[in-house]
């Protein structure tokens, strides 16, 4: 039986076993063995296969792999180092990775041949047998105010910045439909130019402070006045959107596509078991 390449033996070590082949026992060296031959053997065949004609891997994709493995070595020499003490070089790399991208080209050309096609209709029945799965948390429309302190400007200064923004916000909680008009004569942050809107945000999006004040609000509420180091903030709660369930037509494309990469899946397994 001949001896498996040394880079398919690495790669399947430390897959499995989270160790290069030198750091395993007697027993996971012969399951390792057995495990790379077996996948030799299938690789032969793939490439051996009337689909594998024609196949032909770039040198340029074979050297963007090999730079990709080297990218993960502090230095060269670490990486020229590891290589040796694998049984492997720069060449029996670079020729071990073109032919593991030969084999990908090969199943993948498999896939889009013979993977059933996914219809609207596949994904309403995987929705509607469940749905639970789909849906979507708490979000909130909100705008947002700034206004940055900078020492050099007389009406930037913390005293003066603090100040206008304690009118602003008064302002905003007698009428909130002022912030729009505000935040565009006042604000900072570049919503500014659709009068404050940033729109429907989930928990956790915006910058800390700003996401722990918005969710604490009420629709139609405004923040307190919030610092942070890029200034001082208002935020305006428009609307609470609660969690729920995802409408269909909100998550079809995303069900076909998971649709379809799992249809590619069952297209390569159920070709690869026709070679024996």
């Amino acid at each position: 039986m001949p001896t498996p390449d040394p880079y398919t033996l690495l790669r399947l070590s430390l897959e499995r076993y989270q160790a290069p082949p030198s750091g395993l026992d007697e027993s996971q060296r012969a399951e390792l063995d057995q495990l790379a031959t077996q996948e030799e053997r299938l690789t032969r065949l793939i490439l051996a296969s009337d689909e594998a004609q024609g196949v032909v891997v770039p040198s340029e994709s074979v050297k963007t792999a090999l730079a990709q493995v080297r990218d993960r070595y502090p230095d060269p020499e670490e990486f020229l180092a590891d290589l040796e003490r694998n049984d492997l070089d720069e060449p029996r790399l670079a020729a071990a990775l073109s032919r593991e991208l030969r084999v990908e080209a090969v199943l993948d050309r498999v896939a889009q041949r013979h993977a059933q096609p996914v219809t609207q209709a596949d994904a309403r029945a995987f929705y509607d047998k469940q749905p639970e799965r789909f849906t979507r948390p708490e979000t909130r429309t909100v705008r947002h105010l700034l206004i940055t302190i900078n020492p050099d400007y007389p009406d930037n200064t913390p005293i003066a910045a603090r100040l206008r923004m304690t009118q602003l916000r008064e302002q905003i909680a007698a009428d909130t439909g002022c912030m729009e008009t505000l935040a565009q004569k006042y604000s900072e942050c570049p919503s500014a130019l659709h009068g404050g809107m940033v729109g429907r945000v989930n928990r956790g999006q915006l910058h800390p402070p700003l996401d722990e004040a918005l969710f604490q609000l009420q629709a139609g509420e405004v923040s307190e006045i919030i610092e942070t180091n890029l200034g001082l903030h208002l935020v305006l709660c428009e609307a609470v959107h609660p969690a729920g369930p995802a409408p269909f037509e909100e998550v079809c494309d995303q069900i076909q596509q998971k649709l379809h990469e799992a249809a590619l899946v069952r297209a390569k397994r159920a070709w690869v078991r026709t070679l024996g």
